[in-house]
């Protein structure tokens, strides 16, 4: 963790927490497009993963996050609150891992962080349903629960080599989160 911030990020975590406490949220044919334009770059490489922008896009729309694309190429970071650099991550409820799934995105996740463009990860879930899953559509309903953040340096010193043939690297997070 970055020195002197302990205090902070557990001030920035009750506040997500209250931010993800919002009541459930209607998909607005706006994001629908928005989902669809930033499929269309061809960047993303799993449609059905592009639902978690939603929360993102909700936040930024609402002025609740400040824009982190100018600070680098627009990727590195979901949004800026309180002066931290963030990055949002949907979790299945009943998993408490997170997979980092090529040693490319390990070494992404810790240069953005040691050129201070990536500070905290935060994890939420959703009631989705992801053994069938479906892209969301306009007039859906979903509500978000907050999980917790961790620092992205203690993320990785905690991460492990994953046990899944398609895995690089699993952090559990049960003792890791900064909940409340």
């Amino acid at each position: 963790m970055r020195q002197d911030n302990g205090t902070k990020i557990e001030h920035l975590s009750k506040k997500l927490n209250g931010l993800l406490s919002m009541p459930q949220q209607t998909v607005p044919l706006a994001f629908i497009h928005f989902r669809n334009r930033e499929w269309a770059k061809g960047t993303y490489k799993n449609e059905l993963g592009m639902d978690s922008l939603f929360l993102e896009w909700l936040l930024l729309k609402h002025d609740q996050i400040e824009d982190a694309t100018s600070l680098g190429q627009g990727w590195e970071s979901d949004g800026i609150l309180d002066g931290f650099k963030l990055d949002f991550k949907e979790i299945q409820n009943q998993h408490r891992t997170f997979g980092i799934h090529t040693k490319e995105k390990f070494d992404q996740y810790k240069g953005n962080y040691d050129n201070e463009l990536l500070d905290l990860v935060v994890f939420y879930s959703t009631r989705r349903n992801y053994k069938n899953p479906r892209l969301l559509k306009a007039g859906d309903n979903v509500k978000f629960y907050y999980r917790g953040l961790i620092d992205v340096q203690d993320m990785l010193n905690e991460s492990k080599p994953s046990h899944y043939p398609r895995g690089y690297k699993f952090i559990s997070l049960n003792n890791q989160l900064i909940t409340k």
